[in-house]
């Protein structure tokens, strides 16, 4: 039987868009809420039998992982960014979340204890205390929800492209398998690499990234030279410095996704399986975000949209 207490996570999302994450966390949570005031009208009825103590075990794991899990998720992936960049009426919203969050742990803390109590079999818990303690949390929770899914979550999502958003999601997921214990790499040193590996790795992309970077700045700040060139020969000569430079700028979008994937401690996970890319194929190209079956996939789709490609 399964520990009653153990931290309960919001159920498993397939990591495509953190937002779709966080969204279900919400969900599952006003879900909870309901059952909260369910154990309350039970523990009324029927005292504190094993229905209510069930009901208060499920109800207590969950949010004694909640306010701590997607509180962090969302001051580390949705919040800074609008603090940064939002107009003055998203930043005051911002900061009321923030208030809010340590006020719903403050409110859990009190509540928790109650929930906690019934669930171990304890029979003081006052029924009144509970009641009035939940309808406090349970209507700052709900509030908290409605003002981040009309204003904050529409904004955030609009300032995150696919690409973070896909990163975002494999971040959160890949700590959430950690902390349910399968399988999950730590963040930081996912797809099996130790943080020496990573740091090797990091170095190598941060120092091709400037390669690149300087290459590009040289290239634009060189003036066009004018000679008495053949025109075709001219035109042949600028087609294939356009094809060059770029190659060169898809390389760099490549190289700074890559350490993007590191911050988010989701670098060395295929983009398309999540399973763990070889270090010798990392070692061979440190920008690479899929194994080698996956990329195999991936060109051959490629080839099917454009047969002359593959020519």
């Amino acid at each position: 039987m399964p520990d009653a207490h153990a931290p309960a996570l919001p159920p498993p999302v397939r990591p495509d868009d953190g937002f779709d994450i966080l969204d279900a966390a919400h969900a599952e949570a006003v879900l909870k809420l309901g059952k909260l005031a369910a154990l309350v009208a039970r523990l009324r009825s029927h005292g504190a039998d094993t229905p209510a103590r069930d009901l208060a075990a499920e109800v207590a794991a969950f949010f004694d992982a909640y306010n701590r899990e997607h509180h962090a998720d969302e001051e580390k992936h949705v919040f800074p960014r609008l603090l940064r960049e939002g107009d003055a009426e998203t930043v005051q919203a911002v900061r009321c979340l923030l208030q809010d969050h340590r006020w719903l742990d403050e409110d859990w803390h009190e509540v928790g204890a109650l929930v906690n109590a019934v669930a171990s079999g304890q029979g003081w818990v006052d029924i009144d205390q509970l009641h009035e303690g939940a309808q406090v949390f349970g209507g700052l929770m709900r509030a908290h929800i409605a003002l981040e899914e009309s204003h904050i979550y529409p904004q955030a999502r609009a300032r995150s492209d696919p690409q973070r958003r896909h990163e975002m999601a494999r971040e959160i997921a890949a700590r959430r398998r950690a902390l349910r214990g399968d399988g999950g790499a730590s963040v930081g040193q996912a797809g099996g690499l130790d943080a020496a590996q990573t740091e090797q790795l990091r170095a190598r992309l941060c120092e091709r990234e400037a390669t690149l970077t300087a290459l590009m700045r040289e290239a634009a700040a060189a003036p066009e030279v004018v000679d008495r060139w053949d025109p075709a020969e001219r035109s042949e000569a600028q087609a294939v410095g356009r094809a060059l430079d770029r190659l060169e700028r898809e390389e760099l979008r490549d190289v700074q996704a890559a350490l993007r994937r590191m911050d988010a401690g989701v670098y060395g996970l295929c983009a398309d399986c999540d399973r763990p890319i070889l270090l010798a194929r990392l070692l061979a190209q440190p920008e690479g975000q899929r194994c080698a079956s996956c990329q195999g996939d991936d060109e051959a789709r490629r080839a099917q949209r454009n047969p002359r490609a593959a020519d």
